[in-house]
């Protein structure tokens, strides 16, 4: 008997199958994934469980936690000026130039971190209680009312401070007859004094030397750099889960 030939007929139409795609298409891509996923999640458990946070919504506790800090920290450090930088200052009273013995310490902000620029603002963070301070460490001199600075000007060379500029006055309230304070850093002269002025008042600290030093950075960048580094962990076990 001989070989039937069936080259003449014409195979019948496929006809797609509910669940085939699954099972023979995409199927190990998407059962891979899944068991990817399983692990994914085992391991989140188990970073939630040390740190006794619990899985909310089917995503890691500590991922969202990591998300906000670095978020958080990212806007503290995007509302700062560009390139800022701020500086420590003191300077100490040089008896007879200055009545009142003691030093003044205080902080400038918002300083380019080269060349020259003027401050945002300047505070006296402590002072002898003989020179009468009238503002609290927190109050910026540049923001009172009535405030006149008659120059501001600060330049910075490779992280230093190298030439100061600064002269700024305002009334203080409630003193009858009216007193005054003024703050002077001038490098120029040399001459950095704190005065507490008025037609009866006199109380100075004066100093032909002062001291200044750079700020540490903001607390919100290591804040953000502990975020971007435990999103960056995340991110590789999850790597290092899908090759495994």
């Amino acid at each position: 008997m001989g070989l039937v030939d069936y080259s003449h007929l014409t195979p019948p139409p496929r006809v797609p199958i509910p669940g085939a795609a699954w099972l023979f298409g995409t199927g190990p891509r998407r059962i891979g994934s899944a068991r990817l996923a399983q692990k994914e999640e085992g391991y989140r458990r188990t970073v939630d469980q040390r740190f006794g946070l619990p899985i909310v919504g089917g995503i890691s506790a500590m991922k969202k936690l990591l998300v906000a800090v670095t978020t958080f920290a990212a806007i503290l450090v995007s509302a700062a000026p560009v390139h800022a930088v701020s500086f420590d200052f003191s300077f100490t009273n040089q008896f007879p130039l200055g009545g009142v013995n003691g030093t003044v310490a205080g902080r400038i902000d918002g300083l380019a971190d080269t060349g020259t620029s003027a401050a945002t603002a300047v505070f006296i963070t402590s002072s002898p209680a003989g020179l009468f301070y009238p503002l609290s460490a927190s109050d910026n001199i540049l923001a009172q009312p009535s405030v006149f600075v008659g120059s501001n000007s600060f330049t910075v060379t490779n992280g230093a401070m190298t030439a100061e500029n600064f002269q700024a006055q305002f009334p203080i309230a409630n003193t009858v007859p009216q007193e005054f304070f003024a703050l002077l850093l001038n490098s120029g002269v040399p001459q950095f004094n704190a005065n507490r002025f008025g037609p009866t008042t006199n109380f100075l600290v004066l100093s032909t030397s002062a001291t200044f030093s750079q700020v540490p950075l903001p607390a919100a960048l290591p804040l953000f750099a502990t975020g971007l580094a435990g999103l960056g962990l995340l991110g590789w076990r999850r790597k290092k889960t899908a090759a495994g």
